[in-house]
């Protein structure tokens, strides 16, 4: 005889495939959804349908966005001559709430990574050299995280970039190696950010 109903086991299995959340912490949040069912799972529930509904991809720099660009892009007082390659949309957010950079981003969405079979044609790559002449794009700030992926993406792009005449820098080695840009402070971020090396 099974303990759990099945909608609830069903829950819990869509629960549980969400990052850092195992069987026993998404059967503690299924069971706090039930007990109050009538409140915050109707919030809930009409919260992931509008965002299914709402939310696209930037057609510019690919960040999340409402509209066909996002907030950044459509924003005149950005720097339009710097572009910050990040690897997703939790470095975008981890750079914005520094305040330090005043440029525009570029999202991935990944990093290469041969041993995981990621290679150029599954990441936000083959526009990047166009957009930064279309743009007028004089500085692309590499901001990938410093593991063996990231400084291969980040070589990879330097490579792409060359002869293009665009300078392309890195974030200043206050960042450990195999640290992840998500999960840095603000500090030290902004610091990277403002002491930038050329890759060149």
């Amino acid at each position: 005889m099974k303990a759990i109903p099945d909608s609830l086991e069903r829950l819990v299995q869509a629960l549980s495939k969400l990052p850092g959340v195992g069987r026993k912490t998404a059967l503690r949040h299924a069971l706090h959804l039930a007990r109050f069912k009538d409140a915050l799972a109707e919030d809930l529930a009409v919260a992931l349908q509008d965002m299914r509904r709402d939310l696209r991809l930037c057609s510019c720099c690919h960040a999340i966005s409402e509209a066909e660009l996002c907030p950044i892009c459509q924003d005149p007082s950005r720097d339009q001559r710097v572009l910050c390659v990040v690897e997703g949309y939790p470095e975008l957010l981890a750079f914005e709430e520094t305040g330090v950079f005043k440029g525009r981003y570029h999202v991935l969405h990944g990093l290469l990574s041969p041993v995981r079979g990621i290679g150029p044609a599954q990441l936000n790559l083959d526009g990047l050299a166009a957009r930064c002449k279309a743009q007028g794009i004089q500085e692309v700030v590499v901001a990938t995280s410093l593991t063996s992926d990231g400084e291969t993406t980040a070589l990879f792009i330097r490579k792409i970039l060359e002869g293009s005449g665009v300078q392309v820098s890195r974030p200043a080695s206050g960042m450990p190696f195999g640290a992840a840009i998500e999960f840095m402070d603000g500090e030290t971020l902004a610091k990277a950010m403002d002491n930038r090396r050329n890759m060149g």
